[in-house]
């Protein structure tokens, strides 16, 4: 059986022998005491346009974590948890970010959110660019989101072992998480709402080997083009060509797929403004024109424009003043004998 996800699993102690880039997404949960060393990987890894998923935990050292993680992360850590609170009361998810792609394949309104219990939560602040996508009740961040360098960085505000919350219990947990590592991951199911049927794109990929030769990609239609890459600082970037149909489009080394993004429709398209009359007859090529103004009878107008005018209304009024006037000089007229 295929499997969506090939996952591995790593302490902090054994990753000296990994290599970050062989894989799409990497998750730090718990936040434990980490080597400075590889928590500059982690930065570096971002960098080439990884992503990184960052979870507090009970147990994370908060001076550690805003010396090393608070700048891959935008987030710092005020306060921890506290160790000897109470199931009497708790925090729960308040609201998220709807239009969000983590949150668009949810049928759930921002605050009818399940019912998940935190007994307990740290206090945070936000650094620059760092953006609340999910709030606690109490109006605190929960999932904050940074971009770093060409990567993205997520962060869960909130302890997820069973001690501190239910979350691991409830059945929101699995595919909020496994939405959260799709949109991690996404340079191969882009999430780029930028890219127009007709216009110039431009890609970048990071890749662990060097490419010497063509890509190929693969239009909606199942055309298939050779695109030549270039070298861009480790990445790939290369400019694919034809895109002028909408649709998702492929993009292949070697028979792997290294690339895949969508091409939406052109907004102009759909523009309903109404266009000048000089700008359609030059778009159409016609050198004359005639312009029908809004609530005229179009039957009578075009008639008028393919036979020339009737003439015979103009003739019965002509007749009928005529009448008239023959009648006014008649009434002044003497009778005769």
């Amino acid at each position: 059986i295929n499997q969506y996800w090939s996952v591995k699993e790593a302490s902090p102690d054994n990753l000296t022998g990994i290599n970050f880039f062989d894989y799409d997404v990497i998750l730090v949960t718990g936040v434990n005491a980490i080597d400075p060393t590889f928590a500059r990987r982690l930065r570096g890894y971002a960098r080439g346009g990884k992503s990184v998923f960052v979870a507090y935990g009970g147990e994370t050292d908060i001076a550690q974590f805003n010396s090393l993680w608070s700048e891959l992360t935008g987030v710092r850590f005020v306060d921890s948890v506290k160790t000897n609170f109470t199931r009497a009361g708790y925090y729960s998810l308040q609201s998220f970010d709807a239009g969000h792609p983590i949150f668009t394949v949810f049928n759930v309104q921002s605050n009818e959110l399940p019912e998940i219990k935190f007994y307990t939560l740290p206090r945070v602040e936000l650094l620059d660019s760092a953006k609340v996508i999910m709030r606690f009740s109490g109006d605190r961040p929960a999932l904050i989101e940074r971009p770093y360098g060409r990567g993205k960085v997520i962060t869960f505000a909130g302890p997820i072992d069973p001690r501190y919350s239910d979350l691991t219990e409830h059945a929101f947990f699995v595919p909020l998480m496994s939405r959260i590592a799709e949109y991690l991951a996404s340079d191969l199911s882009s999430y780029d709402l930028k890219l127009f049927a007709g216009s110039n794109v431009t890609r970048s990929v990071t890749m662990r080997d060097a490419v010497s030769g063509n890509l190929e990609m693969t239009a909606p239609d199942s055309s298939r083009y050779d695109i030549t890459p270039k070298d861009d600082a480790g990445a790939v970037r290369y400019t694919p060509w034809p895109v002028g149909e909408a649709g998702i489009y492929r993009v292949s080394y070697h028979g792997r797929e290294i690339d895949r993004f969508a091409v939406n429709v052109n907004p102009k398209e759909c523009d309903l403004t109404a266009v000048d009359t000089d700008q359609m007859a030059t778009a159409i090529g016609a050198k004359s024109y005639n312009e029908l103004k809004g609530g005229v009878d179009m039957a009578a107008v075009i008639s008028k424009m393919r036979f020339g005018k009737e003439l015979w209304q103009i003739f019965l009024w002509i007749a009928v003043v005529l009448i008239a006037i023959e009648m006014l000089l008649s009434r002044g007229a003497p009778a005769e004998e």
